[in-house]
């Protein structure tokens, strides 16, 4: 996971539910990352998600190898 992300969409899982987005930011500190996703409702309002610690680098590298 690094800042190679940043403009590109991706699917990831929170709560066994996948979400798709672009991701907007990237911050790695040094006992955890979060990243900043840019998602759209139903009604096509953006609406951003940072990511949670359920999101794992697991299910990054899963859904990015798709």
């Amino acid at each position: 996971m690094s800042k190679a992300l940043v403009g590109q969409y991706v699917s990831f899982k929170i709560n066994d539910q996948w979400i798709y987005g672009e991701v907007l930011d990237y911050m790695a500190t040094s006992s955890d990352w979060s990243f900043l996703i840019a998602t759209y409702s139903e009604k096509g309002q953006k609406l951003y998600t940072r990511g949670h610690k359920e999101v794992t680098f697991e299910d990054m590298r899963e859904a990015c190898a798709k």
